[in-house]
């Protein structure tokens, strides 16, 4: 039994769904499908064996291999997949939807558990999500000087006007915008990225909102296309003064931070470095400096005033260039409270999530 790529998607818009990848670790890596779990039916060693064999001696030969290295672990790997199996059916897909999915979803079958093979597999699956970041043409750009709370706010809106690329990225899009040191909070690959927000997208009917971000989100980035759809869009302005917008940076980055102290100053003494060239020898010295006297005194007036010269010198002027070129796709300016309302109003899809 299998099920096309395009229904695996619109499934995925109104239920959970168990979806397993039965490509190799490596392969799982490199790029997945939001809510996959990997269970090989391969492994990263198996699959290198597999594929020199098929370059040397052939297809039959490969497959014949195949079977050799996985038929030993066939009991392991279905106790893997009912573990997986939270409830029937589950989605399996491989790369192309070929001879390791057909086997898993075989061999799940036989052992009672209800398994469909997702036709062309990954290769199918990501295509469709990546047309997704070329289809809408009709959403807006939530735009606004850095640490007005843009993202905070695009999060109070209900989740069906709303997409946070940051939250997808795992990132801040700036230069302090790591949310964690940690492997396990890292950010996810590039595929992946490009796999959650075609995901969304497919998801969200229009109009909806995004947050007005750089290509560059970390060491993730929009594709060109998304990229150049995005600064196509109307803007609305969320306007906020440079005393709350220090508070906001204070608070998110430094007092509700969850990282350990130390780790936490050296993090952001090291962002203040990779932006030395624009902030000049000086002011990046005096910044460093007062930083550094904001942690050994552990004093929230220090930590504003280096909050405030980065606004000021760096992030303001630069952010504010950026506006003053699409000034004409402004469509709205106000406060925070505001710019919901007007959100709200212009998307008319309800106020609760």
């Amino acid at each position: 039994m299998e099920i096309s790529a395009l229904d695996l998607l619109n499934q995925m818009k109104t239920q959970k769904i168990n979806l397993i990848d039965v490509r190799s670790e490596g392969e799982f890596l490199k790029g997945s499908i939001p809510g996959a779990l990997n269970a090989p039916i391969l492994n990263d060693d198996h699959r290198h064996q597999v594929g020199l064999c098929y370059k040397t001696l052939g297809q039959d030969k490969a497959i014949e291999l195949g079977h050799s290295l996985v038929d030993p672990v066939k009991t392991h790997l279905l106790e893997g997949w009912s573990k997986i199996a939270e409830s029937d059916p589950v989605y399996v897909h491989c790369w192309r939807g070929g001879l390791r999915s057909n086997i898993a979803t075989q061999w799940m079958r036989e052992n009672g558990i209800e398994a469909i093979t997702v036709s062309k597999g990954y290769k199918e699956i990501r295509a469709l999500l990546a047309s997704s970041l070329n289809l809408k043409t009709h959403f807006f750009v939530l735009a606004g000087l850095t640490g007005t709370g843009k993202t905070k706010l695009l999060n109070s809106l209900p989740k069906t006007i709303q997409i946070d690329l940051e939250h997808l990225a795992n990132h801040r899009g700036s230069a302090f915008g790591s949310k964690s040191s940690s492997i396990e909070d890292s950010q996810p690959s590039q595929q992946t990225f490009e796999n959650a927000l075609g995901l969304e997208l497919h998801f969200h009917p229009e109009p909806f909102v995004i947050e007005d971000e750089s290509r560059a989100i970390g060491k993730l980035q929009l594709t060109k296309e998304f990229y150049d759809l995005m600064q196509a869009q109307p803007l609305i302005l969320q306007e906020v003064s440079l005393e709350d917008r220090v508070s906001n940076i204070l608070n998110e980055y430094v007092l509700e931070s969850k990282k350990d102290p130390e780790l936490l100053q050296k993090d952001l003494l090291n962002s203040v470095s990779r932006i030395q060239k624009r902030l000049g020898g000086a002011l990046f010295k005096s910044t460093l400096e007062i930083m550094k006297d904001a942690f050994d005194k552990k004093s929230n007036e220090r930590h504003q005033d280096w909050i405030s010269i980065l606004l000021k010198s760096y992030y303001d002027p630069f952010y504010q260039s950026r506006l003053d070129k699409s000034k004409n796709q402004i469509i709205f300016s106000g406060s925070t409270k505001e710019v919901y309302e007007f959100i709200i109003d212009r998307t008319g899809r309800g106020r609760t999530r």
